[in-house]
């Protein structure tokens, strides 16, 4: 038993510590200037969406689901903040900000998405990008300004 609570004591040390550098890692990536952003077609994606409400999928009836589908799932050091007014938003604004990519340029993207609830599940309204470049390859804000 004392084995036990030494090895969840240990494992909880280990949380705390890594949410400690998350906290300080994450504000400081949130709080990057954003200086120009890149369109993206939404009209394939709404059309996908729309099917998939046709064949009953789950993620087209949650936000966060839909969100990560369009995205191509949940990536690995990735910051999402929805903001929508109300106990049970029908529209979010959705920043996501991956970065820790393994790109020889870039270190991350920050993407924008607008989404709405409609009759046959959530669609989007729009969505934009902009990237950040590694250490020593260009910028280090979101732009689309080309990285070295």
């Amino acid at each position: 038993m004392r084995k036990i609570s030494l090895i969840l004591l240990f494992l909880l040390l280990i949380s705390i510590v890594v949410s400690i550098w998350i906290f300080k890692k994450e504000p400081a990536l949130y709080r990057l200037p954003s200086f120009s952003y890149n369109d993206m077609d939404v009209s394939e994606f709404n059309r996908s969406a729309l099917q998939a409400w046709s064949d009953q999928e789950e993620w087209v009836k949650s936000p966060s689901l839909f969100v990560y589908q369009f995205l191509g799932g949940p990536p690995r050091h990735m910051i999402v903040e929805f903001r929508g007014e109300g106990e049970r938003p029908n529209n979010y604004v959705v920043t996501v900000i991956k970065d820790g990519d393994t790109d020889d340029s870039v270190s991350g993207y920050k993407s924008i998405l607008e989404i709405a609830r409609g009759q046959n599940g959530w669609y989007l309204i729009s969505a934009k990008y902009a990237w950040r470049c590694q250490e020593g390859r260009g910028h280090r804000y979101f732009s689309t300004e080309l990285c070295r």
